[in-house]
């Protein structure tokens, strides 16, 4: 944190124009292949070290604190996409993990909330067990480790939708090659419901525990926790801590590039940027549902609101839903587990 002293206000400045000139270094390398440039003159380990002073100091724009700009948080993000994001759980499989206690947790919203839909009435109660739930939506460069094990033509992980899969010749998600939506530690967008769940049987049997898409019930106990505010963050709205269409950015951000914006359990990114799947059917009443038989008219539960929404989506009460078979470009996921690691 920074200083509380009489020159507090100093350091910070200082520290936050390190930041700065660290990025502009970074995004001045990624954009001008520096490396090559500077093979000339510097050998691999140096070249190496540079690239991990300039990721580290990119992360720290991330933080909290100081408190750098949200453009200045997105640019960072981009440069990392880059270079390489060290982050844990955003390029790689070793998933950061948020813990959600067990409890009784109250859901939905009733008449005190002017913002409130209809279709998040009335309250509900459900006792969960503990979980975990990722920190970060699942990411591009995450997917691509499930394409290059054969996720599109094994057909033991793909317990719903294969013949979704034959028939409709998915291979890859509908904007892979869509440079808008492809940076590695961007959120997967693009993705139905049955390749998320293929996904994650695969992701399960990689990490030889459970993994799979949370509840409406549990996405909204790791989004609000016992205190149940109306964004992750607090009762008052602030475009600084979500990406949507307050932000005037037009796009889908990479993870994390709002840490404002973490739930009481340290979920990133779970109002706005993109909409989350659930694996719980929208009409069923019991929020804390299954699906158990898929059919394409089913209607999917998704949560989180995007990039592209208003701020009354991007309320943790918020819910929506969508076809299984659905691909949309800001509608992602990410994943649970017990609480057994």
């Amino acid at each position: 944190k920074m200083p509380a002293d009489k020159h507090g206000h100093c350091a910070a400045k200082t520290m936050l124009q390190r930041q700065r000139d660290a990025l502009l270094a970074a995004e001045s390398y990624a954009e001008f292949d520096r490396r090559t440039a500077l093979s000339k003159k510097l050998d691999a380990e140096e070249l190496d070290a540079l690239e991990r002073s300039l990721t580290h100091a990119l992360v720290t724009v991330l933080q909290p604190e100081p408190l750098a700009t949200t453009l200045d948080r997105v640019a960072a993000g981009t440069a990392l996409g880059t270079l390489g994001d060290p982050r844990r759980g955003v390029c790689d499989l070793n998933i950061d993990w948020c813990d959600v206690a067990a409890g009784e947790y109250t859901l939905g919203s009733d008449d005190s909330d002017d913002q409130a839909y209809d279709e998040e009435k009335p309250l509900q109660t459900v006792v969960l067990p503990a979980f975990r739930i990722s920190r970060y939506p699942v990411t591009n460069a995450q997917w691509r480790l499930f394409m290059a094990a054969g996720g599109y033509t094994k057909e033991h992980w793909w317990q719903h939708g294969w013949a979704q899969r034959e028939s409709n010749q998915w291979t890859e998600p509908r904007y892979w090659s869509d440079a808008r939506f492809n940076a590695p530690n961007q959120p997967v967008v693009g993705v139905s419901w049955y390749e998320a769940m293929a996904f994650c049987a695969w992701l399960a049997q990689t990490r030889g525990h459970v993994v799979t898409l949370p509840t409406e019930a549990q996405w909204e106990a790791a989004a609000r926790g016992l205190q149940r505010p109306i964004y992750p963050w607090g009762d008052a709205w602030d475009a600084d801590r979500a990406n949507t269409d307050a932000s005037n950015l037009n796009r889908i951000t990479t993870v994390g590039s709002y840490p404002h914006g973490a739930s009481w359990c340290g979920a990133l990114d779970m109002s706005g940027n993109v909409w989350e799947w659930t694996r719980s059917d929208f009409y069923n009443a019991d929020r804390a549902n299954e699906i158990d038989i898929m059919k394409s008219s089913t209607s999917v539960s998704v949560r989180g609101g995007a990039w592209y929404g208003i701020r009354q989506f991007a309320r943790c009460a918020y819910r929506t839903r969508y076809v299984p078979h659905g691909r949309p470009d800001g509608l992602g996921l990410r994943v649970v587990t017990p609480l057994t690691l």
